[in-house]
């Protein structure tokens, strides 16, 4: 209990609280804080989210869609806090519930009241979620925390990709917000990867894909329930997709992008994969969706920046960013 209370690495916190939940032992209670410690690389959020330091970085990685496509080097320049879980039923319900924030920055089709036989408890993955919500979500985490929401409307209206009549708000990221948001592709999959170079983050054999991705079931299952990845993040193959900040989109001809977006497509990236399919994957799976599709889970991201920043995911790891020097510091949301 005194590793995963104490412990100031994210894989050891992790590990920990994989091994008392196995064992069935309740957690020893964290208090909340704004941002990890100087000696920590991790802290709990006032919505009990654990937020996981990611070290800036590079990986390698090929579309292998697209058979033109070259290796790329993708730098990410700077830090961020991702949480270490997907975002849970009562996470998720509690922005819902929330008696003081107006109903018009709450989603209106709640499609994830008909599936709770997928996420049949308050600590399962909230599914169903679209990508606009999960941008409300975002926004609202931001807000109880005081801090400045990283979306805002732009005035405009966009159709839904699956061609149905709706026209939908159009967001966009506002600069030097330091709040929550939705990872990017590249760092979603940068946070899936850990450091690995191997087919998958623990390897290359298939066969142990069991313990770390819900897969080939019938239902979601409890939010970490599977082992962690090297960096501490649960159910990053498997259990739910999960939303990505950034545009579906080729990748670019630059052989080594820094802090690369995508921009300008006709759908949103989701990535993950889901309990629904089968148990064998890539390094990293990620598809697209309409935005308005109402399939994936939330993640939340926050940078380490001099002003601490926090982004966050729906249907996903929770993310945000954090302080050059951590001493105050946002899934996911996949």
């Amino acid at each position: 209990m005194n590793w995963y209370a104490t412990a100031p690495d994210t894989t050891t916190h992790s590990a920990a609280g994989w091994a008392l939940r196995k064992w069935k032992f309740k957690l020893p209670e964290i208090a909340p804080s704004e941002a990890p410690s100087a000696d920590s690389n991790w802290h709990v959020n006032t919505l009990d989210m654990t937020m996981l330091k990611i070290p800036a970085g590079s990986f390698v990685r090929f579309d292998r869609w697209d058979m033109k496509a070259i290796e790329q080097t993708v730098t990410l320049t700077r830090s961020f806090l991702l949480a270490d879980s997907e975002v849970t039923l009562a996470q998720f319900q509690q922005f819902l519930d929330d008696p003081e924030y107006p109903d018009t920055e709450k989603p209106t089709d709640r499609f994830w009241e008909d599936h709770k036989p997928f996420s049949p408890t308050e600590q399962h993955p909230v599914q169903q979620v679209s990508w606009y919500d999960a941008v409300l979500f975002c926004n609202w985490l931001s807000g109880k925390e005081d801090l400045m929401p990283c979306y805002e409307r732009t005035g405009e209206k966009e159709k839904d990709y699956q061609g149905k009549p709706t026209e939908l708000d159009a967001w966009r990221l506002i600069p030097g917000a330091n709040g929550y948001r939705l990872p990017t592709e590249a760092e979603w999959e940068y946070a899936c990867r850990a450091g690995s170079t191997t087919t998958c983050s623990w390897g290359d054999d298939e066969s142990l894909l069991a313990r770390y991705a819900v897969c080939n079931s019938k239902r979601a299952e409890l939010a970490g329930s599977k082992l962690p990845n090297g960096w501490g993040l649960f159910d990053v193959y498997g259990n739910v997709d999960e939303w990505c900040h950034d545009w579906h989109g080729p990748y670019g001809s630059a052989a080594t992008p820094r802090d690369r977006v995508n921009a300008g497509a006709a759908c949103c990236v989701a990535a993950g994969t889901s309990f629904l399919r089968r148990a064998s994957l890539p390094a990293v799976v990620t598809t697209f969706l309409s935005r308005n599709g109402a399939i994936p889970m939330v993640s939340v991201r926050r940078e380490l920046t001099p002003d601490p920043l926090y982004c966050f995911t729906l249907f996903c790891d929770s993310v945000h960013d954090v302080p050059a020097q951590p001493t105050a510091c946002h899934q996911s949301i996949s």
